[in-house]
């Protein structure tokens, strides 16, 4: 009898483990698909939304892009199979993003933002949802559509970029509680941001390579005179 009750309360455990993970990958992404504003203001004052959901759907969204590269109907990619680099198009996906919440961290900080690097980065992830249902879509129809029909497969793509942009800029709306013109502005100097980090990143490598190239330079020397 006591096996039976300790059996029975893993299985209510492990139904009620289910339906909450069902609850963070699906309802509540979806929940933010049909009303973002409510959405948001779930993850910045209810404490809803999950960082390893967020994660998962980065994850995720890296994966469909290769998935994009690599499967899109033969007649809408251009993308030779033997020049296909897996892992860039992997990092070129999921880097941005990280990019994006750094940027945005850094510049709205200085303009009393509320959001925390943690809602920032989920709505920057879970603003992935909808574009990574709409490019599965693109490549399944670019499988089975014909040039003429074209328009449809090209809809999708480039409205998957307009719903990522819409969904992200009302989640930032939501989270730092700006209006809509200081939002516009701290897009704006989020961008500019990203553009000095890329710089002093490309600066720094640069500078790294210099270091190497003098100190093997300097190792081959005493080599030689040892010699």
């Amino acid at each position: 009898m006591e096996n039976a009750n300790v059996t029975s309360k893993r299985n209510l455990n492990f139904k009620k483990g289910l339906q909450q993970i069902k609850h963070d990958l699906i309802d509540f992404p979806l929940y933010i698909i049909s009303s973002p504003f409510k959405g948001y203001g779930d993850i910045k004052f209810e404490g809803e939304g999950k960082t390893w959901v967020a994660t998962v759907i980065l994850l995720i969204f890296g994966f469909v892009q290769i998935i994009k590269e690599v499967y899109s109907g033969y007649l809408f990619n251009s993308n030779k199979p033997e020049d296909i680099n897996i892992l860039m198009i992997f990092a070129t996906s999921v880097l941005p993003i990280l990019l994006l919440t750094i940027a945005n961290w850094s510049i709205t900080t200085l303009m009393d933002g509320t959001g925390s690097m943690k809602d920032i980065y989920m709505v920057f992830t879970y603003s992935l949802y909808l574009p990574i249902i709409f490019n599965i879509i693109q490549v399944v129809l670019s499988n089975v559509m014909s040039l003429d029909e074209s328009a449809f497969v090209y809809f999708f793509a480039g409205f998957s970029i307009v719903a990522y942009c819409l969904y992200a800029f009302i989640g930032l709306v939501t989270v730092h509680e700006f209006g809509f013109l200081k939002s516009v502005m701290a897009v704006i100097l989020t961008i500019a941001a990203i553009l000095i980090i890329l710089f002093i990143t490309v600066l720094l490598i640069s500078l790294m390579g210099e270091v190497f190239i003098f100190i093997r330079t300097i190792i081959s020397e005493i080599i030689l005179h040892l010699s």
